[in-house]
């Protein structure tokens, strides 16, 4: 089944066996290749499609969910393939998931699709920094995104209104007087006491509300006057704080890193 595409290429049988081995020891199929496909799992034939489609290094190649019943282990492994594979053979792939994290690590380009229509399309930076839709946002991740309504055009800068709270934040091209305004997580710095000496121009006092934990980060989720702001921290910064619902804290994030679209 995997050597299908070869054999039509008529390639030598040993070229053939050397190629079916290699990409079925990377996707972790190797003890089924003396199985018939009838007795495979959904899973384990959603991994002979795509070990099928690999091994014969297309220039075009449409993945329609490949690593999606895959475990974690072997879907990691399977996207670290196809990056590999990608820079040493450089096909173009129209790759469709509905993991972000797929997307950001293996995406050049990334287009959004909803009910057939392209509802953005742009680098990753675009995609986190300006997303064209509330949607969007939430789309990656632990992200804040808020309705915004321009108080202040200060050229490629803007000071925005975002309920009873303004912000400071760059303008992005096309933008209008009501739009959305966007802070990463990862960009704000989470403290005890009033931030002295930064250059960074918002700062917010906010009561923590929830502490969750996000793989080797925790997730720290606060209400700002009326609007709730997520961070992230490390275990030991989260320690070290003494972060924990009911905690008041600041949170400071630079003009930079903020994105009125």
């Amino acid at each position: 089944n995997i050597a299908f595409g070869l054999l039509q290429r008529k390639l030598p049988r040993s070229e053939v066996d050397q190629k079916v081995k290699s990409i079925a020891e990377v996707l972790g199929v190797k003890h089924l290749l003396h199985r018939k496909p009838a007795t495979l799992s959904g899973g384990e034939q959603q991994r002979i499609a795509l070990a099928r489609a690999l091994v014969t290094e297309p220039d075009v190649l449409l993945l329609d969910e490949p690593t999606a019943a895959l475990d974690p282990p072997l879907r990691a492994e399977a996207r670290r393939y196809l990056k590999q594979l990608h820079a040493e053979l450089n096909f173009t792939a129209v790759h469709v998931t509905h993991s972000f994290t797929e997307a950001a690590e293996l995406a050049s380009k990334i287009a959004f699709m909803r009910e057939g229509r392209i509802l953005q399309a742009g680098t990753l930076e675009d995609i986190l920094y300006t997303p064209a839709s509330p949607k969007i946002a939430e789309f990656t991740g632990d992200i804040n995104a808020y309705k915004a309504r321009v108080v202040a055009d200060l050229g490629g800068q803007v000071e925005v209104e975002v309920k009873d709270i303004r912000l400071r934040a760059v303008k992005a091209p096309g933008a209008q007087s009501e739009g959305i305004l966007v802070v990463r997580p990862e960009d704000i710095i989470v403290s005890r006491e009033k931030p002295k000496g930064l250059s960074a121009r918002n700062t917010l006092q906010a009561q923590v509300e929830e502490v969750a934990q996000r793989g080797p980060l925790y997730l720290v989720s606060s209400k700002a006057g009326q609007i709730r702001v997520k961070a992230y921290l490390t275990k030991a910064s989260l320690e070290e704080l003494e972060i924990e619902p009911g905690a008041m804290v600041y949170l400071t994030f630079k003009v930079s890193s903020t994105v009125y679209r």
